[in-house]
């Protein structure tokens, strides 16, 4: 593997190296959705190793505070909503867990629109530890204003049961085109703000190339269209059963598609969540923010 590479997805892109080794896994070596973002409430680092049929993937939340003259800052990774807290997702082996120790050290250069860090967490899950150690990142080039309005370009709504809400409604959706699965993917984020404290919720959506407008079942297994339900806590709720209407070919710029199916989590106990009156399309002009 290449040491230094170029990433893009989407238009959120970014260059570098993010690699960390991960307790009884393969090492864990960047190579897709590679991004630093600048939102309203704190920076994102997101990062994708994809090797095979294994998709794992993890997202420091950094505060606001970190300061963009160089000077190292050091963060506790642990878990909670806090916008003063620093905090890692990781997702592997279709669970995700959210780091509860670990530290995170971090320079930002300004100047050269650079971070440089080191880091280490562990996370649990189901009676399972997830270790990840000797992590170390260097990184360039910030997501521009023009990534937060192409996040801005659709929106994702549905109902929910056995979520953390009763409700999703996209604060953004991102959607890109991996080369190396030759798939499209969609990632709708919300914070819920009515829960206290606020927690956040996710939708993926995996589309292979080559589909075209219709309507497809989801199945266990199935290469061609996957999806998920992420509570962000410590759950991932894969689809099994429902059922996904591409009202037009698929492209990176627009996806338009209703959804709807019932997920279950691989790990025991085994709890389910469902997804109704799932609705993706480009949002209307007049419901896009704007700069202040």
């Amino acid at each position: 593997m290449n040491s230094k590479m170029s990433i893009t997805q989407g238009t959120v892109a970014a260059t570098g190296t993010l690699t960390a080794k991960s307790a009884g896994e393969l090492d864990f070596q960047a190579n897709s959705g590679l991004s630093i973002e600048k939102l309203p409430t704190h920076w994102e680092i997101s990062a994708t190793h994809i090797s095979g049929n294994s998709y794992r993937y993890m997202t420091f939340v950094i505060p606001l505070n970190l300061g963009g003259n160089g000077v190292p800052m050091n963060y506790s990774l642990v878990s909670g909503s806090d916008k003063n807290l620093a905090h890692a997702h990781y997702f592997s082996q279709d669970i995700l867990v959210v780091s509860t120790e670990g530290l995170l050290s971090i320079q930002y250069f300004e100047s050269e629109q650079r971070m440089v860090g080191t880091f280490n967490f562990k996370g649990n899950f189901g009676g399972k530890e997830y270790i990840l150690s000797e992590g170390k990142f260097d990184l360039q080039d910030i997501a521009r204003t023009s990534t937060a309005e192409q996040l801005q370009q659709h929106e994702f709504s549905a109902e929910l049961e056995g979520g953390i809400y009763h409700e999703f409604k996209s604060d953004e959706v991102e959607i890109s085109f991996q080369e190396n699965t030759q798939t499209f993917a969609v990632v709708a984020n919300q914070r819920v703000w009515e829960l206290d404290p606020p927690k956040p919720h996710r939708v993926t959506l995996f589309i292979a190339a080559g589909l075209k407008k219709g309507k497809y079942t989801f199945e266990t297994g199935d290469p061609n269209i996957r999806a998920a339900y992420l509570d962000l806590l410590g759950s991932a709720y894969l689809a099994v059963e429902g059922t996904l209407e591409l009202k037009e070919d698929p492209s990176v710029e627009r996806i338009e598609a209703t959804l709807e199916f019932t997920g279950k989590t691989l790990s025991l106990p085994e709890r389910v969540a469902k997804l109704s009156n799932g609705v993706l399309s480009q949002t209307p002009a007049s419901k896009k923010r704007t700069k202040a």
